[in-house]
């Protein structure tokens, strides 16, 4: 399928707002994580959002790549008075994004407030609770269940698992969208 004259432009007009112009012909399994991450954004700016929802942008990216994507969302955002909703486990990350911060456990917000003053351990209490055990007592019994382990090839385990149902999702909402803090 052969798209029209006025699409294909744009979609390079995307792209090279991205970053990516010099790569339009290549295939997108070829590129990066955070390339591939810019190609995903690209994409959901050619259909003119206003509001733009970012599931785990960063998950499987390194620290530099996480970080240039964050910032794209954020200059994007910023020049498109676009409200971004992102899905994020990196506290520290999703405190230094948004300008709200909405924490989740088991469906439930236990966390909701801007961030402007918010601590990453203050934001990190949404992850407090992993299966009725707090971080600390998950951490000493899971240290004890390592040390009692017959074989010694296996590493030791010095935090809990936090369940996929325990996340932080950063708000940063369009100055002129009507959304409060």
């Amino acid at each position: 399928m052969m798209y029209p004259k006025s699409v294909r432009r744009e979609a390079i007009e995307k792209l090279d707002r991205v970053g990516l112009a010099d790569r339009a012909y290549q295939r997108a399994d070829t590129l990066s994580g955070g390339q591939q991450q810019r190609v995903a954004i690209a994409r959901a700016l050619m259909q003119h959002p206003t509001v733009l929802l970012a599931d785990e942008p960063v998950a499987s990216l390194d620290p530099v790549s996480a970080l240039d994507v964050i910032n794209l969302l954020r200059q994007i955002a910023e020049e498109d008075k676009l409200t971004v909703i992102a899905s994020l486990h990196q506290v520290q990350l999703a405190i230094e994004f948004a300008d709200r911060i909405i924490g989740l456990r088991t469906g439930q917000a236990v966390l909701d407030r801007a961030t402007e003053g918010l601590s990453a351990d203050e934001a990190s209490t949404i992850y407090s609770s992993v299966s009725g055990m707090d971080l600390a007592e998950a951490a000493v019994g899971s240290r004890a269940d390592a040390e009692s382990s017959s074989d010694s090839s296996d590493p030791t385990i010095t935090s809990p698992r936090v369940s996929a149902s325990h996340h932080v999702s950063a708000l940063r909402p369009a100055a002129a969208s009507g959304v409060t803090r």
